[in-house]
């Protein structure tokens, strides 16, 4: 037998309503065809719906004498007028009716938070239906035409059209993507079409002389008619197209109706008519369509079910889209949710679900880390097998609280995501009711508090989303006031460790001891350098420890582009792979990565475009003094600066003033590109804002001086206009405040808030800008006007993808990004593919602590332990003493073993450098791992003397001291050599011990071929490009060879000026034993 298309309609899709969905399937000859809706559920709804409408209805019956008479009055009188001065379904379902003095509504709440004891029965009071072959039918008698339409399913709820689909088999050589999404737009092109024609015909306008598009949709008269001949099109939520494997979705296909009405204005028989309805806006329409994305561990079948599921659960899915995935925020734009928001919200609601419907039982419990491992290591030996889930339950993810982690390619729109996380969380009920038990708390979480320092979201939280239940705290005093008045969503900035920190474990310690508090986490990574990594995990442990309730645990949810290593290892969750020697493996609970962003054109590829300008500039003074230039010496030159504001402004003007929304001319000075400047310290911003001020007037005179003497007017009307807007380029500067330097100082007194507004141009017929910054705003800044970001610094890894993923945001006319490397030697350009190789895809990690542990074990035996270095456990008992007496001064005898090794003996100085070295490996090791592994574990327990931690400390810091004072005396400089390899975010020291199987690593090598540098563009298909970057230039390779020449000499020879350079933030850390992360 035939598996056709009717079979999958009616069998899988239908059934698959009718039976796991719980939809009714109508009959068509239910629906109204003029207007497109069910009288008979409108009627059932306005009668018995709810207790309400109920009494309005009998109220009003009185005047109209029978029951049909009052519902044709309401559909025509009321609901009509609504639908057609409505966005789309959601917000007429939303809203109340007022009808003759009563209100009505269309749509019952689900059972959450707030909604009544009846809530369950009134929410099964909803009529959901799904028709097969539904007629939608127009006749254009005026203009001789007639349009008949059969959509697949069409969705109606409570007798209000809510969407439809149209479907598509693989079998029979069609497809979603291919056959659907193009009859989906040209039958809508068509209907449209027919509907301008229609409209404009009755009101007494040839094609000739219709009016332009602004003037028609000013006039809502006409505007509505042509968009009610075309409602099926026009009024639903989405618009899907499925087939056996994939489903797409359209949310707002009307916004193309101006394009539509701009070509009947042309004239349809014209060609360039033609060309846009038959060829230009049917491909622009089907690329809006938005693929849902796969989903781990589904097949593509299952995918497309789960996708079904979201979008027409009756709670998790219509409520959501009724209640407030369709709203408008407080700038009034209307807020409707991605595919792989509604992707990542749905798949995250029911974790939570599953979560708490077996709440005390941990993550890594030793039934699910088994069953983990058999999964992938079916044939593994069972003593194996028990070390593993041994080692494996020693980790603390999960152990005192529940976490999710999701990773959400940069631009995918997280703050709405965090948004609608809160708001359905505060109102969601313990799921244990879902399946008929009584909990004792019916609502799950009191307290919900979204940690952030998104400028964004504390500006611009949907209106309809909050319903005022969430409040922002500024200060940790506010947020204290918060909690104990009772609000539900509490967002507070996470910038404010300490005060938060404080605020739970101390202030807030009883008010939140018994409740159960979901923390939202925006950028759990924490900043673009790492250097907020080890205070934000603290800060996690201190929500952990908040719960002091045996049956409740707290909730985690971590959002972030770029999960690290400890994160994933802290938060995602554990998938072994199938490798016997790799079984660790940690990856996100859900992933929308970069590529798939792109892929479905969400957002731009920043690694097309990419330009770099070099510097000639050479530091002879400094090589002949035997050091390299430091950072300061580089981008601290005031000729260097010049250079740089001139190269900024000429690109700038040439590249990216009219890259977005050009005028006619190229020159015409009517476009909106922006641009972001990334400078290495605050000093270099704040210098560098007047010179790139200075440029731009030399830029604008330089357009005027330089027309030709031949130009005709319109040539000259360019140059001119182009010349006003180069003068008229915003120039901003923002940087965190320091005890000396305000930004306000710079930005003619505005705050944070107000810089970033005019940096946006809001108030100004003039759209271009440059904002100068330093490290803030890197993450989570969005503005979809930002085309160009010049990198006047070193940057890698994390920092440099955060940074370039600024301008990747898609706008119309956006058709591209641009990123400049200014950086000295071009260190930028050749990362950028490995970062996005990096962070680009699905980031998992295969950190494994256990290798840690072992580093960590190894110093530990060496400071406390060991038979050869007994004089070290004399130390620290001397200073045990010392330390329990509280006395001022050190003990003698402790000073004196310290400065035996300085006593002049070589032998005496490796020793004081390997006791340095072990102290900084034990410290930093520790820290890595704290957060990460149970230390009240027999095994780990030793490393949490906090005594022992504080005598090596004081050994790390006074042997630091005097190493560098011995070695400066000798003339060798400090010990920075001895840092062989630093990790990304924590341990400058943690693999510097020498090992015999680790000394070839030591070895300098030769720079790869992959690793030299050249000119070049790029995009994430082509890795080897930039890859593969030659040296360039003559002159720059003889100041490469220069370097590579005093490299040796580094440090060997540091006069008073070269100590007094290299004092800046980097130096201090090293001196102090700190861990940072290199650019």
């Amino acid at each position: 037998m035939k598996y056709t298309e009717a079979n999958f309609q009616e069998g899988r899709i239908v059934g698959f309503f009718t039976q796991s969905l719980n939809w009714k399937e109508g009959l068509r000859e239910e629906i109204d065809k003029e207007r497109f809706i069910i009288p008979s559920d409108v009627a059932w709804f306005l009668k018995e719906g709810n207790i309400s409408n109920k009494k309005s209805f009998n109220n009003l019956i009185k005047s109209y004498g029978t029951d049909e008479k009052l519902v044709e009055a309401f559909i025509n009188e009321a609901l009509i007028p609504k639908i057609t001065s409505s966005v789309n379904a959601a917000f007429i379902l939303k809203q109340q009716i007022s009808f003759k003095g009563q209100i009505f509504t269309l749509f019952n709440e689900p059972n959450i938070v707030g909604a009544g004891s009846d809530a369950d029965e009134s929410f099964d009071k909803n009529v959901f239906k799904v028709i097969q072959e539904a007629i939608f039918e127009r006749k254009f008698d005026n203009i001789s035409k007639r349009l008949n339409r059969k959509p697949d399913l069409t969705f109606f709820i409570n007798g209000i059209y809510f969407s439809y689909s149209e479907l598509k088999l693989s079998t029979q050589g069609q497809s979603a993507s291919n056959q659907g999404r193009e009859k989906v737009a040209h039958n809508f092109i068509e209907a449209v079409t027919y509907s301008i024609e229609s409209v404009i015909a009755e009101e007494g306008y040839t094609l000739d002389s219709m009016p332009s598009w602004s003037d028609i949709s000013s006039r809502a008269s006409i505007y509505n008619k042509i968009l009610q001949n075309v409602v099926l099109f026009s009024k639903p939520v989405h618009i899907t197209t499925i087939d056996d494997s994939k489903l797409y979705i359209i949310n707002d296909i009307a916004k193309f109706i101006p394009e539509i009405y701009d070509a009947v204005k042309q004239g349809l028989k014209s060609s360039s008519a033609i060309r846009l309805l038959k060829e230009f806006l049917p491909e622009k329409i089907k690329n809006d369509f938005q693929k849902m994305p796969e989903l781990r561990e589904q097949t593509s079948t299952q995918s497309v079910m789960t996708h079904l599921t979201s979008l027409y659960h009756k709670q998790d899915g219509i409520y959501c889209e009724v209640e407030y995935f369709n709203s408008n925020n407080r700038d009034n734009k209307l807020v409707r949710p991605r595919s792989a928001q509604r992707a990542m919200f749905f798949s995250t609601k029911q974790k939570v679900k599953s979560i708490y419907l077996d709440e005390l039982t941990p993550k890594l419990s030793p039934e699910k880390v088994k069953e983990e491992l058999l999964k992938s290591l079916p044939n593994i030996a069972e003593s194996e097998l028990a070390l593993e889930i041994k080692e494996i339950l020693r980790y603390k993810n999960g152990q005192d609280q529940h976490s999710i982690l999701l990773q959400g390619a940069a631009g995918l729109g997280k703050t709405n995501l965090i948004v609608w996380f809160a708001y359905d969380l505060a109102s969601m009920y313990h799921p244990a009711k879902l399946i008929g038990l009584k909990p004792v708390q019916e609502n799950l979480f009191d307290l919900i508090i979204i940690l952030t320092d998104r400028t964004e979201l504390r500006a611009n939280i949907s209106k309809d989303a909050t319903k005022a239940i969430a409040v922002e705290a500024k200060t940790t005093q506010q947020l204290v006031e918060s909690v104990k008045n009772g609000s539900r969503i509490i967002i507070y900035n996470i910038q404010k460790i300490a005060g938060l920190k404080k605020a739970l474990s101390q202030e807030l310690k009883e008010e939140l001891g018994t409740k159960r508090i979901v923390f939202i986490i925006d950028e759990v990574h924490r900043s673009q350098n790492g250097e907020l990594n080890q205070e934000t995990m603290e800060l996690f442990e201190t929500c952990s420890s908040v719960q002091t309730a045996n049956d409740k645990r707290n909730l985690i949810i971590g959002l972030t582009a770029t999960p690290t290593e400890e994160i994933l290892a802290k938060y995602g969750e554990f998938k072994p792979s199938c490798s016997p020697s790799d079984k660790k493996i940690w990856v996100p609970y859900f992933s929308y990565t970069m590529r798939q962003a792109i892929d479905d054109k969400y957002i731009l590829d920043p690694t097309k475009n990419i330009m770099t300008v070099v510097d000639t500039l050479e530091f002879t003074d400094l090589l002949g003094k035997g050091r390299v230039p430091s950072t300061k010496d580089v981008y601290g030159d005031s000729r260097r600066q010049e250079l740089a504001a001139k190269e900024i402004v000429k690109i700038f003007v040439r590249e990216t003033m009219n890259a977005i929304r050009p005028g006619r001319g190229r020159n015409s000075g009517r476009g909106e590109g922006k641009a972001i400047d990334v400078e290495s310290s605050i000093n270099v911003a704040i210098q560098m804002k007047p010179l790139i001020e200075e440029a731009l007037i030399q830029e604008a005179q330089h357009v005027l001086d330089n027309i030709p003497e031949t130009a005709s007017k319109k040539t000259i009307e360019n140059a001119y206009a182009l010349s006003e807007a180069i003068k008229n380029v915003v120039v901003t500067l923002i940087f965190s405040d320091t005890a000396t330097e305000k930004c306000s100082k710079y930005n003619d007194g505005l705050n944070e808030i107000g810089i970033i507004k005019k940096f946006r141009c809001d108030n100004s017929q003039y759209k271009n800008a440059i904002m100068i910054v330093v490290d803030k705003l890197l993450t989570g800044f969005d503005e979809p006007t930002l085309h160009t970001i010049f990198i006047n610094k070193n940057m890698t890894d994390v920092s440099l993808f955060q940074a370039i993923c600024r301008i990747n945001r898609t706008y119309p006319n956006k058709n591209d990004c641009l990123v400049v490397d200014i950086s000295h030697d071009i260190t930028v350009a050749p990362e950028i593919p490995k970062v996005f190789k990096k962070y680009g895809e699905i980031t998992i990690s295969d950190f494994d602590a256990f290798t840690w542990q072992q580093k960590l074990n190894k110093a530990y035996t060496y400071l406390f332990a060991s038979e050869k270095n007994k004089e070290l456990f004399e130390q620290f008992k001397l200073w045990k003493t010392w330390n329990d007496t509280q006395k001022a001064e050190l003990p003698t005898e402790l000073l004196d073993s310290i400065n035996k090794l300085f006593s002049g003996s070589e032998a005496d100085l490796e020793k004081a450098i390997t006791i340095w070295l072990n102290c900084s490996q034990w410290l930093n090791v520790y820290d890595k791992l704290k957060y990460l592994l149970d230390f009240s574990d027999i095994s780990l327990k030793k490393h949490t003397s906090i005594e022992k931690q504080k005598f090596a400390e004081l050994l790390r810091k006074t042997l630091y001291t005097k190493i560098q004072e011995a070695q400066d005396k000798d003339g060798k400089g400090g010990i920075t050599f001895k840092i062989v390899k630093l990790e990304n975010t924590y341990g400058a020291l943690i693999n510097s011990l020498s090992d015999e199987d680790e000394e070839e690593d030591k070895k300098p090598k030769e720079p790869k071929e992959s690793d030299k540098k050249s000119n070049g563009t790029s995009s994430i298909d082509a890795i080897d490009i930039l890859g593969m970057l030659q040296s360039h230039e003559e002159g720059k390779e003889k100041i490469i060879l220069e370097v590579k020449k005093f490299m040796k000499a580094l440090f060997l020879e540091i006069d008073d000026k070269s100590k007094e350079n290299n004092n800046d933030s980097f130096r201090k850390k090293i001196k102090s034993g700190e861990d940072m992360s290199w650019e």
